[in-house]
């Protein structure tokens, strides 16, 4: 089909330049590792506070089976408190560690995918080829007078295409009539 070997034709046409794929991995992957830097150090301090609140629930068993210092209510009420924030900070650490993600490995897919375009098109299911026109093509495609153009693509692109209809299509805008 006429349409679907220019579309292809138009994906091959969009797809980045080498040098701009590693420059945009550089920065992606700096800003990355300075983010992961500030992820890491949030661990820290979370995995720091679970020690502290385990030792003071040691402390507390200790102050009530072995010193007999505090009573059962007493005990109970304060180990209740301890649970809490323990499994408070256990899910909080659980959040920070999944945002500790292999950059790369994304950074290597979203390549593949931009390089691939116009095979991983041919190759796709219907789904499959809206979910990627709708990543590759946010506000959407046309295509007028045998060729595609779109207005916007995703960033990743380093050859923005867009439409320019004829200009005998073109209507003037108002406060330009001749006098």
């Amino acid at each position: 089909d006429d349409v679907e070997r220019e579309f292809q034709l138009f994906l091959k046409r969009l797809q980045p330049k080498p040098e701009y794929l590693r420059l945009f991995n550089a920065v992606v992957l700096d800003a990355w590792n300075k983010k992961q830097a500030d992820t890491l150090l949030e661990r820290v301090t979370v995995e720091n506070q679970l020690k502290v609140l385990n030792e003071r629930k040691e402390q507390l068993i200790e102050a009530f089976v072995y010193k007999g210092a505090i009573d059962q209510p007493t005990f109970q009420g304060e180990l209740d408190k301890i649970k809490e924030k323990m499994a408070l900070a256990e899910i909080h650490l659980n959040e920070v560690k999944h945002e500790e993600l292999d950059a790369e490995s994304v950074l290597n897919f979203s390549q593949y995918i931009l390089i691939n375009a116009a095979r991983l098109w041919s190759e796709a299911s219907l789904d499959q080829r809206q979910r990627l026109q709708r990543v590759l093509f946010p506000n959407g495609l046309t295509f007028m007078e045998g060729s595609f153009g779109t207005t916007k693509t995703c960033l990743a692109f380093n050859l923005l295409e867009s439409f320019s209809p004829s200009s005998d299509s073109v209507v003037s805008p108002t406060g330009f009539e001749p006098v």
